[in-house]
C-alpha cells in the first residue's frame, strides 16, 4: 500500500520530484514509497484520519523481514476549497533512539482548472544524529479551456536542508541529499488518451555543500572510543550497510559508489 504521509500528487510526467519525500537516509526509509502493512481510515467530527502500521523498509517484499514496525498517521480537515492535514511518521518506535518525521500538507483548489499544493516536512533521526527539513510547492493549470483539450502546465519549487554531512561521508562523494539546495521545474503535459501522457520538463537548481575542513567533525584521538553509528540502506534491490564512528571516512571506494548509486536512484 502507499504510505499515507502527505501527498502522492505529481503534476508532471516525472515521478518522485521531491527530495524530502524520497530521501532514504534521514529517516531510514523514504516517506514516499509503497510498503506492506495495514491501514485504518475514516471520519470523526469532520476530520478525516489515516493510521497505518507498516513493515518499514525501502525494499518492497511480499514478506515481513523483521519484527520492527513503523507507525504513520494523518489527520486532516477540509475548509471549502482548502484541504489541510498534519502528518506523523514513527520509524521503529520501539527503539531507544527516536527516529520520526512530522509534516503539514495543504491543497488549494482555486478553480476547476488551477490547483496548488505543498508540504513542509521535518525529520529528526537521533540514532545517527541527523536533522533534515524541506518544503515544496507545486501547481497545476489545466489549459483545456484555453489552448487544447488535455493540455496541462505545471510548476514545482523545493527548498531542502540536511546536516547529513555531520556523518563525515567522503567529501568527494556527489551526494544529493547532503547540504542545502533549491530546485525548480516547469513543464507541459498532454494527455493523448487515458493511458498515454506526453510531456516535457525544464529543471534547474542551486546547491550549497559545506566541504571545507572546518565543516567536518574533529578527528578522534586514539584514546577516544565512540559508539559506532550504523547506516543501512535497502532500496530497489540495492543495499548498503556501513558502520561508522565519529570522524571516520569510508575507506572503500565501493561504499561511496554504492551510496551515490542508491541515493540517486531514489531521487530521479
Amino acid at each position: 500500500m502507499r504510505n499515507p504521509f502527505g501527498f502522492w500528487d505529481d503534476y508532471s510526467i516525472f515521478r518522485n520530484l521531491s527530495a524530502i519525500k524520497t530521501d532514504p537516509i534521514s529517516l531510514g526509509v523514504a516517506l514516499r514509497r509503497t510498503d506492506l502493512g495495514v491501514l485504518f481510515f475514516g471520519n470523526v467530527g469532520g476530520f478525516r484520519y489515516d493510521v497505518g502500521i507498516l513493515q518499514g523498509s525501502n525494499t518492497f517484499s511480499n514478506r515481513d523481514l523483521n519484527d520492527l514496525k513503523d507507525v504513520v498517521g494523518r489527520v486532516g480537515k477540509t475548509f471549502g476549497p482548502i484541504d489541510i492535514a498534519a502528518n506523523l511518521y514513527l520509524h521503529n518506535p520501539t527503539e531507544t533512539e527516536p527516529t520520526n518525521a512530522q509534516g503539514i500538507s495543504f491543497r488549494y483548489r482555486a478553480s476547476r482548472n488551477f490547483t496548488l499544493l505543498g508540504e513542509y516536512v521535518s525529520i529528526d533521526n537521533q540514532e545517527i544524529e541527523v536533522s533534515t527539513i524541506g518544503f515544496y510547492l507545486q501547481s497545476n493549470l489545466n489549459l483545456s479551456d484555453y489552448v487544447k483539450d488535455g493540455l496541462r502546465w505545471n510548476l514545482f519549487f523545493e527548498v531542502y536542508d540536511s546536516d547529513l554531512l555531520t556523518l563525515d561521508l567522503d567529501p568527494a562523494l556527489s551526494y544529493r541529499f547532503a547540504g542545502t539546495f533549491f530546485q525548480g521545474s516547469t513543464g507541459l503535459v498532454y494527455a493523448y488518451n487515458r493511458k498515454i501522457d506526453i510531456g516535457m520538463k525544464l529543471l534547474g537548481g542551486l546547491t550549497r555543500r559545506e566541504t571545507n575542513s572546518s565543516s567536518w567533525p574533529q578527528r578522534l584521538t586514539p584514546d577516544s572510543e565512540p559508539q559506532p553509528k550504523r547506516l543501512q540502506i535497502n532500496t530497489n534491490n540495492n543495499s548498503l550497510s556501513h558502520s561508522m564512528g565519529e570522524g571516520q571516512v569510508p575507506a572503500s571506494p565501493g561504499v561511496g559508489e554504492g551510496l551515490e548509486r542508491v541515493c540517486l536512484s531514489n531521487f530521479h
